[in-house]
């Protein structure tokens, strides 16, 4: 098993490696100058060109690549933003906490709703519970996460006033005490969380189900259940645990699409993460941040795929002593 660790390990540096390059090849081919966008109705020519030379976008792109290569491996330079005139790598661990949080918040609700359904609906199968969780599950899957993200503040902030639509805090609480603060955060990720996360967690209640029917068709299943065992224990304790061996791998799969919903859900929110930071970027056409943040994401994807591979080895047996 440890060579098969050490060959993803590999497999996963080299992975890293072609999506900087991509990403780097793709938003300096593109056309125009990046430094556009920044330029004033007086700025000169020759002040164009003093920008460029200082940012060293008027040499050859291979240049570029070398140079911007070796200053990330060598000294953790990624550069400067161009918009915020900072270090890019700032900039990023600025917002690194705010994705988190909205991060870790969504995948406690998509694994509590998700077990829970997927409980419900394997405990019937094709019952009115099980029907009706399947629908729903496939309802809320299908609708974009964008759309249900302006039908909720449409309808909690707009026609009900209920919770906040954007941002992180309210105007002036900055200086409020901690608990207020704490309080005024958790109102403000009630609703980008509950959009991410239902949305994530009606996936994962079908998965669930399906995999909990499979455990409950073994043979150990059968021989608890003529041992006089309650169905909840049954479930519970002998299909469940049984069941969850393929979500570590779920896990890890299911990183890219949380990603990309943060995003999309950031930008929906206003929600100052990772996700609508890039989407500046982009907007901005701001290479370095586009590059760092890119690499950042591309890090936890391919870190995330890693140990849940490795937690499903360790948790199967059969990969385990393969």
């Amino acid at each position: 098993m440890a060579g098969s660790i050490l060959r993803r390990l590999a497999s996963s540096v080299l992975l890293f490696f072609l999506v900087l390059t991509l990403t780097f090849a793709l938003v300096h081919i593109a056309p125009g100058n990046p430094l556009r966008i920044y330029q004033g109705p007086h700025t000169t020519r020759a002040q164009m060109a003093a920008m460029e030379h200082a940012y060293g976008l008027d040499r050859p792109l291979p240049v570029q690549y070398l140079a911007w290569l070796k200053s990330v491996a060598l000294e953790g330079n990624w550069g400067i933003s161009f918009s915020h005139q900072r270090p890019a790598l700032a900039v990023i661990r600025d917002t690194i906490p705010n994705t988190v949080l909205l991060g870790l918040t969504t995948l406690l609700i998509q694994y509590g709703l998700g077990l829970l359904l997927g409980v419900a609906a394997a405990r019937r199968p094709d019952g009115l519970v099980d029907s009706t969780i399947r629908i729903a599950s496939m309802l809320l899957y299908s609708i974009p996460t964008f759309w249900l993200g302006l039908m909720s503040i449409l309808l909690f902030h707009l026609q009900w006033h209920l919770l906040p639509a954007s941002g992180m805090s309210s105007p002036g609480t900055s200086n409020a005490p901690l608990m207020t603060r704490a309080g005024d955060v958790a109102l403000h990720l009630i609703l980008p969380a509950s959009v991410l996360g239902i949305s994530a967690g009606a996936r994962l209640a079908r998965f669930v189900r399906n995999s909990l029917l499979d455990a409950l068709s073994q043979d150990y299943v059968r021989t608890a259940r003529a041992k006089g065992l309650s169905e909840g224990r049954v479930v519970w304790l002998h299909g469940l645990r049984n069941s969850l061996v393929p979500l570590a791998q779920l896990l890890g799969m299911s990183l890219p699409s949380l990603l990309n919903g943060t995003l999309v859900v950031e930008v929906v929110f206003a929600w100052p993460g990772l996700g609508r930071l890039l989407f500046d970027a982009a907007t901005a056409r701001d290479f370095p941040l586009i590059l760092a943040g890119t690499a950042f994401g591309a890090l936890l994807v391919i870190a995330g795929s890693l140990i849940a591979d490795v937690l499903h080895r360790f948790a199967d047996p059969r990969l385990r002593h393969g």
